[in-house]
């Protein structure tokens, strides 16, 4: 069995950690596991998931309590913040991670040098496309307006100092992403402000302005040879799961003039792994996120798509990341569980005879930190 846990880790897809800690809810906290906004999910079934038991029983080793609930979130309830990441990031491993500056709201987090505390953990930030197209459509009465505002927040990326862009699309209007005519898309603006009008904000789910907004965005991160990570597959309730299929893209992948343009498949496309791999495979511009720690999944089904990842995909093309949203022990959760089951999936590709020991050792290493290294140019 191939041994992992001393190996450096770049996260390549997380989000910021919250500010407030302190659970005394337990359905707030169950909530927390689970994609459904459906009170009962939250409070009652979400803990009966393999991934919560888990999560759960390694949080009561972490903290040195019993096995449950009350223990637990008692024993983090008495510490701060910079208490709990001494806990758990400082044991992580991690030497980077990419964060999406989107979600959730600034607001709620703390800043994103508290990754630096245990042991200098290096932050990257990744735009996230949408919420800033929303607060334009929201400021701007002109459809010209929004997309002079939006050339001039896309110019000169890496100047800004963002390592990627995101999209999420998917949540949105699906991932079968074309071209529209101007009409469409003034029509498409103008109910996008009607919407602005009559509630004060907007979900930016006008198919021919989200779309056009983003092949300008395309052509920036193709300039700048920066990678865009598309959100793929699971997801919340408002995600539809049949728009979600990565095969959609097609039309982006097969776009002569994008060619520079790295595409990062997010949350291994989970059900679409294969898919995903079979895109990773197809398209020299195309990556596959390897997610441990969301979606909430078991061991086994975890175990499953990386082997149907590493059995399609280029090893190269492989990069690992947790998804983590708000809570320290998360990141390290998904280092932990992510570490031992890449090294089972490649020493049982070992085993089998695909590969030499020395290259799954190279192929760990390559998934776990090379490999997002060189994509982001970290």
């Amino acid at each position: 069995m191939l041994d992992f846990s001393d190996y450096p880790v770049i996260d390549n897809h997380c989000h910021g950690i919250y500010q407030n800690q302190a659970f005394v809810d337990v359905s707030q906290w169950r909530g927390l596991f689970t994609e459904s906004s459906h009170p009962d999910m939250q409070s009652s079934h979400a803990a009966s998931s393999l991934f919560y038991q888990r999560f759960m029983r390694t949080l009561a080793k972490l903290y040195n309590v019993e096995n449950s609930e009350h223990a637990v979130l008692e024993a983090r309830n008495r510490r701060s913040l910079n208490e709990i990441i001494a806990i758990s990031l400082a044991q992580s491993g991690l030497s980077a991670v990419l964060v999406d500056q989107g979600y959730p709201p600034r607001s709620q987090l703390v800043a994103d040098n508290v990754f630096t505390q245990p042991g200098g953990i290096q932050t990257y930030p990744v735009l996230r496309l949408e919420p800033l197209m929303e607060e334009f459509v929201r400021r701007y009465a002109r459809v010209e307006t929004v997309y002079d505002a939006w050339h001039a927040a896309l110019e000169d990326l890496r100047g800004q100092g963002y390592y990627g862009l995101k999209s999420i699309a998917a949540y949105r209007t699906g991932l079968k992403i074309r071209r529209w005519s101007q009409d469409a898309v003034s029509a498409s603006f103008a109910q996008a402000r009607d919407a602005v009008r009559r509630t004060g904000t907007v979900r930016l789910a006008h198919k021919p302005l989200l779309e056009s907004l983003l092949w300008i965005a395309f052509d920036y991160a193709n300039e700048a040879e920066l990678p865009v990570q598309f959100h793929v597959g699971y997801g919340d309730a408002d995600c539809d799961l049949r728009l979600g299929n990565p095969l959609h893209l097609r039309a982006v992948f097969e776009q002569d003039t994008l060619q520079r343009m790295p595409v990062v498949l997010l949350h291994e496309c989970w059900p679409f792994t294969r898919e995903g791999a079979h895109m990773a495979a197809v398209y020299k511009n195309a990556y596959l996120d390897l997610s441990y720690g969301i979606p909430f999944l078991g061991y086994q089904e975890m175990l499953a798509f990386t082997k149907a990842a590493i059995g399609v995909a280029p090893l190269s093309k492989l990069l690992y990341s947790s998804d983590a949203v708000g809570l320290p022990e998360m990141y390290w959760h998904s280092v932990v569980v992510g570490k031992g089951i890449i090294a089972r999936a490649l020493s049982d590709a070992v085993d089998a005879g695909d590969i030499t020991t020395g290259t799954a050792e190279k192929a760990g290493l390559a998934v776990l930190a090379d490999n997002a290294r060189a994509l982001y140019r970290l």
